[in-house]
């Protein structure tokens, strides 16, 4: 591949090199390009792009948007992402990206754009338009942007991530509310004799996430042996409910189930059978534990409603996910290994855990300074 430059005017070059011919047309191919600089930077530039073109590297130019390829990138990934992960993609991009970097051709992309789009949104990124999104939220948004930019790097439309050279807004530590024993008491009663009382206190003995709970058959239990089976997740998705395996190994979990908590799992079952057979509906159908009133999977959000309404009358602060928060944190203040309760939450690995809970736990700084002090002095004293 062949190419010279011409001088257009003062450390101004137009460096001219040979693509070859079009593979379709089997016309011959000629690249053009400015440069400013002296003669010998010129000629190294003209080396540079020739060996980008000899290697398949120079990139076609392309006035495609960065809105335009980022709608053709959710249509490529449908297949081979869940569901909501999907949607959440498409939320983030037609909520927060689209609008504001959508009109940038992709190729024209730079860190300081997407560095100005970062400022805006702290800024005033909120859809109400009353003011600006949290740093989480944010680094969200550029997350799904930074993937969609790698693969258009993956597929050469791109030379490089321009979303991997930006500073990105601090991860605010999110405040974990913890109930003490008289509130889990208080949201106990507040919840006897509603449909979310036995799934409440299954979560608090047992740490599941709200769609593992919710996707539990009878036969993933087995009360004799007081232990339950995590093999699939319930999750919400375009308003459709479906039932999926968790993404991670560690997800799939076994778990110990407290003799209260088998106790009334037994009663549940009992009450279970009793309503369905006075209803008309058979034994069980669906097999599941926690159907919803016709024997049909339960949407997470009801259940999130339902929770939220039984803690506002216990006049209470708390998430449902925040019991199984609750859950964790009173293992590891009773002493349970960090790696037991790791896995028990069906995180990937023990290091998620701690920095999930370690600053709730305040003692244990001083319970590992005073066991370097304990071993330190035996060491010198022998």
């Amino acid at each position: 591949m062949r190419g010279h430059i011409r001088k257009r005017g003062e450390r101004s070059w137009e460096l001219k090199f040979d693509l070859g011919r079009d593979r379709l047309t089997g016309e011959r191919k000629i690249a053009y390009h400015s440069f400013r600089g002296t003669k010998r930077e010129a000629q190294a530039e003209l080396a540079r792009l020739i060996t980008e073109a000899n290697e398949g590297r120079r990139l076609e130019p392309s006035k495609l948007t960065l809105a335009e390829y980022l709608e053709s990138w959710l249509e490529a990934i449908r297949q081979s992402v869940s569901p909501r992960t999907h949607e959440w993609h498409e939320y983030l991009i037609n909520s927060h990206i689209a609008g504001r970097l959508g009109g940038v051709p992709l190729q024209e992309l730079r860190p300081l754009d997407i560095q100005g789009f970062i400022a805006e949104l702290l800024e005033s990124g909120r859809r109400d338009g009353k003011g600006g999104l949290s740093g989480r939220t944010v680094r969200h948004v550029i997350a799904t942007l930074s993937q969609a930019l790698r693969q258009a790097m993956d597929w050469g439309m791109i030379g490089s991530n321009p979303a991997n050279r930006v500073k990105r807004p601090k991860l605010e530590r999110r405040e974990i509310t913890i109930l003490n024993d008289d509130e889990i008491a208080e949201l106990v009663g507040a919840a006897k004799d509603t449909r979310l009382d036995v799934l409440i206190l299954l979560s608090l003995s047992t740490g599941l996430r709200r769609g593992e709970l919710l996707a539990l058959r009878w036969q993933d239990i087995d009360l004799d042996a007081a232990e339950l089976a995590v093999n699939r997740s319930l999750e919400l998705a375009r308003g459709k409910i479906r039932f999926k395996v968790p993404k991670t190994a560690h997800s799939l979990r076994r778990v110990s189930l407290p003799p209260i908590a088998v106790e009334v799992l037994r009663d549940h079952r009992v009450t279970q059978m009793k309503d369905r057979l006075a209803l008309g509906l058979g034994r069980n159908n669906s097999d599941l534990v926690f159907p919803n009133a016709l024997g049909d999977p339960w949407s997470p959000k009801k259940v999130s409603e339902r929770f939220a309404h039984i803690v506002r009358s216990a006049k209470l602060d708390c998430t449902f996910h925040g019991l199984r928060h609750n859950h964790a944190t009173q293992l590891l203040r009773g002493g349970v290994p960090v790696p037991t309760v790791s896995a028990r939450l069906g995180h990937a690995n023990p290091s998620i855990t701690l920095s999930i809970y370690a600053h709730l736990l305040p003692g244990m700084e001083e319970q590992a300074a005073a066991r370097t002090e304990t071993a330190l002095r035996r060491a010198l004293e022998e």
